[in-house]
């Protein structure tokens, strides 16, 4: 019961808050009261309710009355105000809001948590000058943050009114300053549309709604509402305590000079959320750093008399990767993955240009990539790594992602909004039959449509500037050699058949540009409007630049590449407002180590961490060990130049055995260290010692060196043309014959030790999934029905490496959703998988 009362000492009116008669015998009651003074005497705040003193008296009856006296505010309770006249205007809400969050940050300052937020413990008190002043009262539950840590709510039951309780307290989980931020969400929804979050229900089922249902839109509810006031409250009402802003944030967003719709201007500028801690193993990105850009120049569809010089501005400078942007239509949004939470795996983020911090869209825990905003700005589509990978969607101001596609990559939105184009299947430089598909589906779900299946494969779709076609990379069959097959194709969504442009073809007879070195291909990025034109990434000396080329009506190239960008490190990636007005790209610092683990050879566990065989500032690629685990080689890569090294693991001292342009695929060095084996810029599989001197030419368009064996006397080869049987090669021969034929694709064969046995991994074309088979080595081809699983296939299980003992096999997998080395051990006789 609180009474008003007249301080007969200091002058004055005060509120005495009394513990009623027949619970003053209660000691959690009385406790209660002490503790409320204890913590609210410390803080000193207009928007904090002062408590000045707690006493007691003995009544006539003999019954002890306990009392606090505290601050007297004239006026109402905030629960009071919305029961009569219902919602604020956000004119009216924002001053009041930012006092309540001010008057929380004063607490958390102090490391007390309020606990018990609500509308009805929020006092619109009137001041001298006739404003009304938002002041929190009622200390009663609150806690100090070491307390709450230490008790949680277990002691206490649901402490609080479960109507404005956080999802972390109605589970009786340990509590933090950002318990209080929940229900000060709730408020300013209330405030702003006029009705409960979460209502309409029992309050068991509110309750569950909070932990388990996503909010409403307040927008939906609330025609024309700053956006900014929107990511305010959802941002607050965030599930996880740790994507929900501090108070002293939300103070930060609200305060400003005179109160208007757009007082929340920075509430998307909000500090972005404390990372989720995260063990999560590596992800197979070999780049370093980036600063996100966006190009500002103008390029009209006729030729300008004088167009702007474009500026490019900086939108992040993490430590770590921020990559894959996607810039909104209206050119104000973009979005982006990166790992700056620290989790160790990439989360889509999204920034306004201009200003403000990113904003965290997900946590899964897996890779999230390939972001793409819907024409009005309201969704992002992208690709997860999760269960398997496929293609999501979520709302620009977060929530839970919906899943549209399994198994796709890279979506597209088509410039009308209403479909989504993407690919499933694999990268690779096969470029196989069945192996990529390109579709298009419903933007909101539904039923995937096939596009063009008459073609071999096809990828990398981008929406042509009137949304009836799409842009792909794709190969026309498999009949033909890959050069005259692959390209950038048209695929017209009416059925007619696809046309071949001649944009590659005229990329590499220009001779100046190379081939990105992270691609199997030149890849469209985008197709602009006014006149035709295609951004492409090529490499130009030591950096990747983004291009365009012109194309005319038939898809003949009108004009040579021109440059778009000219930074010194790896811009590949690139994405348009309407208008191609501005553009946003990545700029990365590429190089590519090489690394090792120590393993124990018997039980094929890992004894060391991971650690770094190679520091060049060049690119090295392709390692191959000997089988005593002494010799490494490898290529180095520096702009054009290309080496063949050989790596001396314990004296640390290398050995250049080739150096110059030319080229250098797939080296391999023999089992005992002798030789090394690779193909050459003339397409012929090569042999040369590993200390230098003459190398020998073994055979001429056969394909690539998987494995030299123990002495190089029998080279394992993947072929050129179909079938991709496993080939071996008898160097003292010349011959080739065929150890497994192929009834999908085989690649990555590797000897077994002691050369009875062939591992090597089958694609399928069908799912692209793979799946690990052995065979032992004859002198006939080993039919599929002889075949040794090693894994079922329902995996991207690939690359397989023998253990000295012949009885451990390692390979890499992303079955978990990061690419990781994992070993399976085998029976000795057999080679059959033993265990997990």
């Amino acid at each position: 019961e609180v009474y008003e009362a007249e301080d007969t000492e200091l002058g004055g009116l005060v509120a005495l808050k009394t513990v009623r008669p027949h619970l003053s015998s209660h000691r959690s009651f009385v406790a209660r009261f002490r503790r409320e003074v204890q913590l609210a005497r410390r803080v000193t705040h207009p928007n904090i309710c002062r408590v000045f003193d707690v006493a007691h008296d003995v009544a006539a009856d003999g019954v002890e009355r306990v009392f606090l006296t505290m601050e007297y505010l004239d006026g109402e309770t905030l629960s009071a105000r919305l029961r009569r006249d219902g919602k604020f205007t956000p004119t009216d809400a924002a001053p009041l809001a930012g006092q309540m969050a001010a008057g929380l940050a004063a607490l958390h300052e102090l490391d007390i948590i309020h606990r018990d937020l609500k509308p009805g413990n929020v006092m619109l008190a009137k001041t001298s000058s006739g404003r009304v002043r938002a002041v929190i009262t009622d200390f009663g539950l609150s806690r100090t943050v070491e307390d709450s840590q230490e008790s949680g709510v277990s002691t206490t039951g649901f402490a609080g009114t479960p109507d404005f309780m956080s999802p972390e307290q109605l589970c009786g989980k340990d509590l933090t300053p950002a318990s209080d931020v929940y229900p000060l969400g709730l408020i300013l929804f209330e405030m702003i549309t006029g009705r409960r979050a979460f209502a309409g229900g029992h309050a068991v089922q509110n309750a569950v709604q909070r932990v388990t249902t996503d909010v409403e839109s307040p927008a939906k509810l609330v025609p024309g509402l700053d956006p900014a006031w929107e990511s305010l409250i959802l941002h607050c009402l965030a599930k996880d305590p740790v994507d929900r802003p501090t108070a002293a944030e939300v103070a930060a967003s609200l305060r400003g000079e005179t109160p208007s719709h757009t007082s929340p201007s920075r509430a998307s500028a909000l500090p972005a959320p404390l990372p989720r801690k995260r063990s999560a193993p590596w992800y197979a990105l070999a780049a370093a750093a980036i600063a996100g850009a966006v190009w500002l120049g103008t390029r009209p569809p006729a030729p300008p008399p004088a167009a702007p010089d474009p500026v490019a501005t900086r939108l992040t400078a993490d430590s770590g990767l921020s990559y894959d942007p996607a810039l909104s239509r209206d050119g104000k949004m973009v979005a982006f993955s990166s790992d700056r939470a620290g989790g160790g795996d990439l989360d889509l983020w999204v920034q306004q240009i201009g200003g403000g911090a990113p904003i965290r869209l997900t946590q899964t825990g897996s890779d999230e990539t390939s972001p793409d905003f819907s024409p009005d700005g309201t969704r992002i589509v992208f690709r997860s790594e999760r269960d398997g990978g496929g293609i999501y969607a979520v709302s620009t101001l977060g929530g839970e992602p919906t899943l549209l596609a399994a198994e796709g990559r890279n979506p597209k939105f088509s410039p009308d909004g209403a479909r989504i184009a993407y690919w499933t299947g694999r990268n690779g430089t096969a470029f196989t039959a069945g192996s990529a598909r390109v579709a298009v589906i419903p933007a909101g779900g539904g039923t995937a449509r096939v596009i063009a299946p008459e073609m071999a494969l096809a990828q990398y779709p981008v929406w042509s500037p009137a949304g009836d076609a799409l842009l792909c990379l794709a190969r026309s069959d498999t009949a033909h050699e890959i050069d005259a097959t692959v390209g950038w194709y048209v695929l017209p969504l009416d059925g007619k058949p696809a046309r071949k442009t001649d944009a590659t073809r005229a990329v590499i007879e220009a001779g100046k540009l190379t081939m990105p070195a992270t691609q199997t291909w030149w890849i469209p990025l985008a197709w602009l409007d006014g006149p035709s034109r295609v951004v492409f990434a090529a490499d130009s000396g030591d950096s990747t630049n983004l291009f365009q080329i012109g194309l005319r009506e038939d898809f003949t190239v009108r004009e040579a590449p021109k440059r778009l960008t000219a930074g010194t490190g790896h811009e590949a990636q690139a994405s348009f407002a309407a208008g191609a007005t501005k553009m946003a790209y990545s700029s990365l610092r590429l190089n590519f180590d090489i690394w090792g683990v120590p393993l124990d050879p018997a039980g094929g566990i890992a004894t060391q961490p991971l650690r770094k065989l190679t520091r060049e500032e060049s690119s090295e690629a392709f390692p191959s060990l000997s089988w005593d685990g002494a010799l490494l080689a490898f290529r180095s890569r520096i702009a054009t130049d290309l080496s063949l090294k050989v790596l001396n693991l314990r004296t640390e001292k290398s050995t250049v055995l080739l150096n110059g342009p030319s080229s250098v695929w797939e080296p391999r060095i023999s089992g005992d260290g002798a030789t090394v084996t690779y193909r050459d810029a003339s397409r012929s599989i090569v042999q040369m010692p590993v200390h230098g001197g003459a190398a020998r030419a073994l055979c001429h368009d056969c394909g690539y060196p998987l494995d030299a064996g123990r002495d190089s006397q029998h080279i394992l080869v993947e072929p050129n043309k179909l079938p991709d049987d496993v080939l071996m090669l008898d160097t003292a021969t010349g011959k080739l014959s065929t150890i497994a034929p192929a009834r999908q694709v085989l690649l990555g064969a590797r000897w077994s030790p002691d050369g009875q046995w062939v591992a090597f991994h089958e694609v399928r074309r069908d799912t692209s999934r793979m799946g690990i088979f052995i065979v032992r080595a004859g002198t006939e081809p080993v039919p599929p029905a002889q075949w040794i699983a090693v894994t079922d296939g329902g995996n991207t299980d690939r690359a397989p490496a023998w253990a000295p003992s012949g009885r451990v096999l390692y390979f890499l997998s992303d079955r978990d959703g990061f690419r990781c080395l994992y070993a399976q051990r085998l029976d000795g006789p057999t080679k059959r998988p033993r265990g997990a």
